[in-house]
Order: C-alpha cells, then sequence, then structure tokens
C-alpha cells in the first residue's frame, strides 16, 4: 500500500477495504524496516527473458525531476527493458508493452549504471538485437559504447524533430511556414535519412548572428549523432524509434507516487518507494511477499 499511494491514503484504503486499522507512520516504518532488504532485491540479477529466434530487446533510459527537502529538485534516472514479443499493437496509433523489467536510481548516473547493468549484462550477447533508444544525453551513449559497444543505439525520433523545432522557432517567423518546413523536414529524416536533413539546413542562409549559432548548434548536434540516426534503415527492419517507453514509466514508476501535491522527499524515502515501484511493476512482488514472511 506505501508504494501504490501516499501514506495517509494507503491507511484510509486499508481500513476501508480490509478493515484494518493502521496509520501512516506505521506504513513508513514498514516501508522503511524493509528498505535494505528491497534494495538487496533489486540488486539480484533476474532470470534472462526466453527469447525467440532473432527477437529484440530494447533497453531505454532517461531522468525525471522530483523535489526533496528541503526544497531541492534532484533527478531520478529510470531504466526500461522489454523484450520485442511484449509490444502489443492495440491500434493503428497505439501500442501497449504488456511486459517489462525497471530500474530507478535517485543519484548520479555512475550509481545508477551499476543498477542497470543488472538488467542489461544479460542481453550483452545479443549484440546488435540489443537495442538502445535514447535522448541525446552524453552519459547515456559514453555508458552504452563501454559496456555494449555491439549494440544498436537509436537516437530518438521525437527528439531528434524536437531540435528541428527549436532551430525553426528562431528561423522562420511565420507560424504556418515554420511549421510546414518542420514537418517536412521530420518527414525527410524518415524517408530520406539525416544528411538529406543537414544538407537541408546547411542550405538555408542565416538572417542573424543568434540565427547563425542555433545553425551550428543544429547541425553539430546532428553530425555527432549521425550513426544514430539512420531512421530509414530502423524504420525498414521495424525496430521502434521513439522512447515513449520510457516517458510512460516515469509517469507510472516514479510521478504516479512521488509527484503528489505538497511531496518533498529525503533522498533515502524517495529510494525506498522507486525500489518497491520497480519491483511491483517488473512483476516481482511475489519475490517481497517471501522476503516479507522470512522477516
Amino acid at each position: 500500500m506505501g508504494q501504490e499511494d501516499n501514506y495517509a491514503s494507503s491507511a484510509k484504503c486499508m481500513e476501508k477495504l480490509l478493515g484494518i486499522s493502521t496509520n501512516p507512520m506505521q506504513i513508513y516504518r514498514t516501508v522503511t524496516k524493509t528498505s535494505d532488504e528491497i534494495a538487496d532485491l533489486v540488486a539480484q540479477e533476474t532470470p534472462t527473458v526466453e527469447l525467440s529466434t532473432n527477437e529484440k530487446v530494447y533497453a531505454m533510459l532517461d531522468g525525471g525531476m522530483l523535489l526533496t527537502r528541503p526544497s531541492e529538485w534532484k533527478e531520478a534516472k529510470l531504466g526500461r527493458v522489454f523484450k520485442e514479443g511484449s509490444i502489443y499493437q492495440l491500434s493503428e496509433q497505439r501500442k501497449e508493452i504488456r511486459v517489462s523489467e525497471y530500474v530507478a536510481h535517485l543519484g548520479n548516473h555512475k550509481e545508477f549504471e551499476i543498477k542497470m547493468n543488472v538488467l542489461t549484462d544479460k542481453y550483452e550477447s545479443l549484440n546488435e538485437r540489443l537495442i538502445f533508444i535514447n535522448d541525446g544525453a552524453k552519459w547515456i551513449w559514453n555508458w552504452i559504447e563501454s559496456e555494449y559497444p555491439k549494440a544498436t543505439q537509436i537516437l530518438d525520433y521525437y527528439h531528434a524533430k524536437e531540435h528541428l523545432g527549436t532551430f525553426a522557432g528562431f528561423y522562420f517567423r511565420d507560424k504556418i511556414e515554420r511549421q510546414q518546413w518542420i514537418e517536412t523536414s521530420g518527414n525527410l529524416l524518415k524517408k530520406e535519412g539525416v544528411e538529406a536533413v543537414i544538407n537541408l539546413i546547411i542550405d538555408l542562409a542565416p538572417k542573424t548572428t543568434t540565427i547563425e549559432k542555433e545553425k551550428v548548434k543544429l547541425l553539430n548536434y546532428y553530425t555527432n549523432n549521425l550513426s544514430r540516426m539512420d531512421y530509414p534503415a530502423y524504420i525498414r527492419q521495424g525496430l521502434l524509434i521513439g522512447s515513449g517507453a520510457i516517458e510512460a514509466a516515469h509517469r507510472t514508476i516514479s510521478q504516479k507516487r512521488l509527484k503528489q501535491s505538497g511531496q518533498r522527499w529525503s533522498i533515502n524515502g524517495a529510494q525506498n518507494i522507486l525500489n518497491l515501484r520497480v519491483l511491483h511493476k517488473s512483476n516481482r512482488w511475489s519475490e517481497v511477499q517471501e522476503m516479507l514472511k522470512a522477516a
């Protein structure tokens, strides 16, 4: 109950549904008392998910901000791993991922990388069938290149398109012209590739010094990520090109529980809840139950 909702609401829910009289402090103490054992569970490597022939595994990493005490925002880093067969097409525009493994860490990226390795090391032998889709954070790509040099790296398409939008906001004054250019360039990214878009940007004559700086910034960003932006090839192979799955995970893993009105967390308190949340959402709650029985 403590990982599902705030402690006060959890206490009320338990009394209404189960007839168990408790209070927020008792739930908090239970979460805190079991924190070391829960952290040990998160650190344990789980069995490799059974894969069909040539099946791919996706891994995504991202960060989201949480308000900590006394009044400081800190980044909670989140990782999500799922196999290709877990993706279900609900409609033409909507997919659902039914089984995933998660890990979360409120702290620096080096500590998070150690935790993320627990999820991804077992898939290292897949080589290019281990596919990382992420935004442009340098530490993420550095970690992937160091730990999984043979894996496929894809820069989130929508993040790449967002950079087009930022530049267009400086270059085009007319909103309609701006939007048309963004859509045309975004489609070009998918159909002809990043080099075609780079050439398109090069041909634009800067009107001000500010626009010139934004143009150079965009070209540098695309050039530095060139090997991760072969969207036509990814689409032909039937690969995902967006990191929406990790953005959705932020909402379900951290924001739903840890960003409620007025909440400010201690580092340990937030991490305890994050650990419980990732175990729950990774379908590992039976392990928590067994741990509690043995305590």
